[in-house]
């Protein structure tokens, strides 16, 4: 199928949500996560399909200067797939200077920080200096990786 040229990244992103609202509209929650995605439905089939909506996260990144590049199924419906998910995963480059925004925009949408156990830490700029993930588990999910931070795991989660 071709990408139209006529119809804006964003505005596919819209649709997609849009898509996977109606896809989930009577779908109770199961308890599965991001970790738990199969190869036939990906993370659409997961609990954090329900809800999704990574345009205000963006949108906030966005406000807040926070250099982040989306990646994985985003990214690939930003660019004219039709396959849908249920997370977003986000790439930033690890500077702490970009740290507060990076902290501001996951507050503003109501972002908690968990640790490896699931355990929440504040969603504060002097944390985020120090924290990375590598799953995105409630809506809308966001998952925000950090190259070169040995031993450290975090996940962002919103409420």
């Amino acid at each position: 199928m071709a990408v139209s040229p006529t119809v804006a990244p964003i505005d596919r992103l819209r649709r997609a949500v849009a898509r996977t609202a109606e896809l989930v509209a009577d779908r109770e929650a199961t308890g599965l996560s991001h970790d738990d995605a199969d190869d036939e439905h990906g993370t659409v089939g997961t609990d954090g399909a329900i809800g999704f909506d990574p345009v205000p996260l963006l949108a906030e990144l966005d406000r807040q200067g926070a250099p982040v590049v989306a990646i994985g199924q985003v990214a690939g419906i930003l660019h004219g797939s039709r396959e849908l998910t249920g997370d977003l995963d986000l790439l930033w480059d690890g500077d702490p200077s970009r740290a507060d925004a990076m902290a501001a925009a996951f507050a503003a949408v109501g972002a908690v920080l968990l640790d490896e156990d699931g355990n929440e830490l504040p969603c504060t700029p002097r944390r985020s200096t120090s924290a990375s993930s590598t799953s995105a588990p409630r809506r809308p999910p966001a998952t925000c990786a950090r190259p070169s931070s040995p031993g450290a795991s975090s996940t962002w989660r919103t409420s």
